[in-house]
């Protein structure tokens, strides 16, 4: 499975739109992922670290579908 998760990020890095939602606040993330998913997945605020969100997608992962957080760098 390493090799899915790498292969997964490599494919999102070669478009321009990293997240389906696009938003920095993790209370709209959530929802939206756990309305794809069946489960909720727990969303992180990682801003005081310098990871703030950038907003969320779904992947797949062993043909199932995950919820892919995207955090950004604050030197970015």
């Amino acid at each position: 499975m390493p090799e899915q998760v790498i292969a997964s990020h490599a494919r999102s890095m070669l478009t321009t739109r990293l997240a389906d939602v696009s938003t920095s606040d993790e209370h709209t993330v959530k929802p939206w992922l756990s309305s794809k998913l069946d489960f909720s997945p727990p969303v992180t605020d990682l801003t005081r670290a310098g990871f703030p969100l950038v907003g969320g997608r779904l992947d797949y992962l062993d043909n199932r579908p995950v919820a892919a957080l995207v955090y950004g760098h604050s030197s970015m």
